[in-house]
């Protein structure tokens, strides 16, 4: 039935045989029903009321009726427009926790913290300090044999030594005759620590890469990301680091500028992949990883601070770009290669 008319004076409806439905007030709600798709349509505006008769007939709706149909109407339509809205919001966030928690679960066995610790010689030879922490970020690995890539400034923190040489395995000589011996431990996410030498890198370069080696505990397999050949876009991604020593942190951005280049400092002229995504010291040697394929697009390298010698992250976060970490990494493969024959 649907009511045709009212009359406001004697707050009686006329009700006539129609399509099975009664008009109460007025407007139309669509509803949408997220597991089938299927559009479910509800017309007129607080409720729909159906009403089965085998005869035309008169009822009265007094005030009480109207008002109880009113409320329960307003809590009904409440409940029907929340219940899609939160359905339709639940898909989306879901989807992108589901992508997120993969990529980190995916890739977190590849992600280590570094500890650097060094012994220190005068230009004598002459012993002046030992196991002094040197350095604390982030690596991964690049290769299955255990090969494992990490910022170079990260390994080669003796202050006050501007010009250097690295003396493999393990120690970096300076201009003034001083020299440091390093160690190197890795920490895996499970508690596993590996030990490492450097296997690649010039400390003078200002790329800024080193590249070790694991060769403690042996494993016939150990756990490595891949690197994109280029950062195209304006792409959703993800940072695994140890910020201000908080371990195996996860951060979450965009890539803001897939081509900044800084104008200022040592570094000035250089091509960075700016970001939004988590960066503070700890974090340098660290990926960022894109979403949708789970390639490392860039290496964390530096953050703009907008107080002078003060890291303070402020969503400006630069990262050694893809290209560059993998013509590093070929090069050094290379020269490996060339130096086994």
């Amino acid at each position: 039935l649907s009511a045709k008319s009212c009359d406001g004076a004697s707050r009686k409806c006329l009700a006539r045989r129609s399509s099975g439905r009664m008009n109460v007030f007025g407007i139309e709600l669509i509803i949408r029903n997220h597991a089938s798709q299927v559009p479910l349509t509800c017309t007129t505006i607080f409720a729909t009321l159906e009403v089965r008769t085998d005869s035309r007939k008169e009822f009265h709706v007094n005030r009480s009726l109207i008002r109880g149909v009113f409320g329960a109407g307003l809590i009904l339509i409440s409940l029907l427009f929340l219940g899609a809205a939160s359905a339709h919001e639940n898909e989306a966030v879901l989807a992108l926790d589901v992508a997120r928690n993969h990529l980190v679960k995916e890739s977190m066995p590849a992600i280590y913290v570094i500890e650097v610790v060094g012994t220190i010689f005068d230009n004598t030879g002459a012993k002046i300090t030992e196991n002094i922490p040197l350095g604390l970020g982030t690596a991964f690995g690049v290769t299955p044999d255990g090969l494992v890539l990490t910022k170079m400034h990260i390994l080669n923190m003796y202050i006050g030594k501007s010009s250097s040489i690295f003396v493999a395995p393990d120690t970096f000589r300076y201009e003034d005759g001083y020299s440091v011996k390093v160690s190197i431990t890795l920490l895996g996410e499970d508690g596993t620590k590996y030990q490492t030498i450097i296997e690649g890198g010039d400390p003078n370069d200002l790329v800024d890469l080193a590249l070790l080696k694991i060769v403690a505990p042996a494993k016939d397999l150990y756990p490595y990301l891949g690197i994109a050949d280029a950062t195209f876009g304006y792409d959703h991604v993800i940072s695994i680091g140890h910020p201000n020593g908080f371990r195996f942190s996860v951060g979450e951005g965009i890539v803001s500028n897939p081509n900044a280049v800084r104008d200022k400092g040592d570094d000035s002229g250089r091509s960075y992949v700016q970001t939004t995504a988590l960066v503070l010291p700890g974090s340098s040697g660290g990926p960022l990883i894109r979403v949708r394929d789970h390639m490392v697009v860039g290496m964390f390298d530096n953050l703009f601070s907008p107080i002078q010698g003060v890291a303070v992250g402020v969503g400006l976060g630069f990262a050694t770009p893809a290209s560059a970490l993998k013509e590093f990494l070929q090069k050094e493969l290379r020269r490996r290669t060339n130096t086994d024959r």
